[in-house]
């Protein structure tokens, strides 16, 4: 596995942990924290697909 998947996966885990502690403990969340878990992910996906972007574009 590459070493960018690893951190990927590392940087992910808190994210999933926040929202699986919301939707089945009821934890609060407050908007700040999904604001920060939204942009989280979203440069997490952005990464990913502009990996994919640029190896299409040297290939």
């Amino acid at each position: 596995m590459e070493i960018t998947r690893v951190t990927l996966i590392a940087l992910i885990t808190p994210a999933s942990a926040l929202l699986l502690g919301a939707v089945l403990n009821n934890e609060t969340t407050t908007p700040a924290i999904w604001l920060g878990t939204g942009l989280i992910v979203s440069g997490l996906v952005s990464f990913e697909l502009g990996e994919r972007c640029l190896l299409k574009l040297r290939a």
